[in-house]
């Protein structure tokens, strides 16, 4: 039987990776479209391959797995969560997920996540088969009475201050730019899209404008440089090496 439905994994523990691995393939249903130990890059891929299914470990050192499911649901990926804690369940009561497995993984855990993602398919096939569009955002621009829909794809870079931030963006080929309050930890909250990262304390930039990166900085389209902070260097290379040949 051909493949049907792809899973991406992701989960800090080596071990749990095999096992997973080992598991899916063992449903001829199923293929395995990566495995890894990375939130960002399995975001990225996860949105970029358009997986039927997501599998996260909640607990892992840089990020929690919560938040790694909300991107997910939103860009209509059907996730399933891991745990080796009893209680993590709680947490994910009201979200809608496909499941809880609880570790240590064995194939009874994975394979009954397996069906009942594959009962729910095969009530809604349409879920999951498609990409969410990016959704439109309005923001103040120029004054408090004109409105602007924006993208966030078409975001090139934010420059936060204390308590505001500057939004440079691209509208219909022109260069705009618009200030309104908001904090850059907010701005990555409410456009919840994984091409947005933050590299530096005052910058986020999209990672999809990027033409060349060094150690010290980055150059986006319409020339512009955008420097690097020594705290958010490695999350920003951990990103580009997923994409580099």
């Amino acid at each position: 039987m051909d493949k049907r439905f792809s899973i991406g994994v992701l989960d800090d523990e080596p071990k749990a990776l095999e096992l997973m691995e080992h598991y899916i393939k063992s449903d001829s249903e199923f293929s395995v479209s990566f495995l890894l130990d990375n939130p960002v890059q399995a975001m990225e891929k996860a949105i970029s391959e358009n997986v039927d299914l997501m599998i996260t470990d909640i607990h892992m050192p840089t990020t929690n797995g919560i938040w790694v499911a909300q991107q997910m649901i939103e860009h209509n990926i059907a996730v399933a969560i891991t745990s080796g804690v009893w209680e993590s369940a709680h947490m994910c009561i009201n979200m809608d997920i496909v499941g809880f497995i609880h570790k240590p993984l064995t194939r009874k855990g994975i394979t009954d996540i397996l069906e009942k993602f594959k009962s729910l398919k095969s009530l809604n096939p349409s879920i999951n088969t498609s990409p969410k569009t990016p959704d439109l955002y309005f923001i103040k621009y120029a004054n408090p009475l004109t409105l602007i829909a924006i993208n966030p794809l078409d975001i090139l870079f934010v420059k936060g201050g204390k308590d505001f931030a500057e939004i440079n963006f691209i509208k219909n080929s022109q260069n705009k730019k618009t200030l309104i309050r908001i904090t850059l930890v907010e701005i990555i909250k409410t456009f919840h899209n994984p091409y947005l990262i933050q590299i530096h304390k005052s910058y986020i930039i999209n990672t999809q404008k990027i033409l060349k990166c060094d150690y010290a900085k980055v150059l986006l389209e319409e020339d512009v440089e955008i420097p690097i902070g020594p705290s958010f260097r490695s999350e920003l290379f951990n990103f580009l090496g997923s994409k580099t040949l």
